[in-house]
């Protein structure tokens, strides 16, 4: 993939179903829900953080840290800090998490 193949609505979703994957993997199960679009309406505070981790902050580090791996495999980068922001704001939704990745998100290759 490529920024070239993916249209901004393509990117938003193929970016919807990692990131949603990520937080319902078997590592961190921090999503507690069953279907993307209600998952897609809460905000970063109604997911299940802390989960295997000490604090909130070491799960949701943890949880960029294995983000950016995925990522990674599909050579598309996101910065950290970048992740991070998304993550420490509590108010905001997923659905708007999402959109800032893909607005700031780059394929390498």
């Amino acid at each position: 993939m490529n920024d070239e193949t993916l249209s901004p609505e393509k990117r938003i979703r193929w970016l919807t179903k990692v990131y949603y994957g990520v937080l319902d993997s078997p590592t961190h199960d921090v999503n507690p829900f069953e279907e993307i679009p209600p998952f897609l309406d809460a905000t970063v505070s109604q997911l299940e953080w802390h989960k295997g981790a000490s604090s909130i902050a070491e799960s949701k580090k943890m949880f960029c840290k294995h983000f950016m791996r995925v990522l990674e495999l599909y050579n598309f980068y996101i910065p950290e800090e970048e992740i991070m922001i998304c993550l420490n704001n509590d108010n905001m939704q997923n659905r708007d998490v999402i959109a800032q990745f893909a607005s700031i998100g780059k394929f390498t290759d």
